[in-house]
């Protein structure tokens, strides 16, 4: 599994792409990356992906994806947590045995 993918592993284990914010339904383009640049440091991995890398992983990943503009940002509209769960595992053609105490922490855009 690539780093980027194991990104979104820990981020749907988890489930939260920012750290203590639960599963946000929609977030910044640069939020998004900040995270996964995170993660990269926070493992000793280099970050390989820029925002337009990163968004076509994403799209690849997640079908249901969106990605609305809201003022002058682009934002990812994420589908729910066992949405986004499922279409992971269709994706990397894996089954998960995800933790139960994180499926229905989607919360409401900021």
């Amino acid at each position: 599994m690539e780093i980027d993918e194991r990104w979104l592993l820990d981020c749907l284990t988890v489930g939260e792409i920012l750290p203590g914010r639960g599963w946000i339904a929609e977030m910044s383009c640069r939020d998004v990356l900040r995270s996964y640049q995170d993660y990269c440091v926070g493992v000793s991995a280099p970050s390989k992906s820029d925002q337009t890398k990163l968004g076509k992983l994403l799209h690849r990943i997640f079908p249901s994806l969106q990605k609305p503009r809201r003022l002058k940002n682009w934002c990812y509209k994420f589908a729910d947590l066992k949405t986004a769960r499922a279409e992971f595992e269709v994706a990397l053609a894996i089954k998960i045995d995800w933790p139960v105490e994180y499926l229905d922490t989607t919360l409401a855009a900021e």
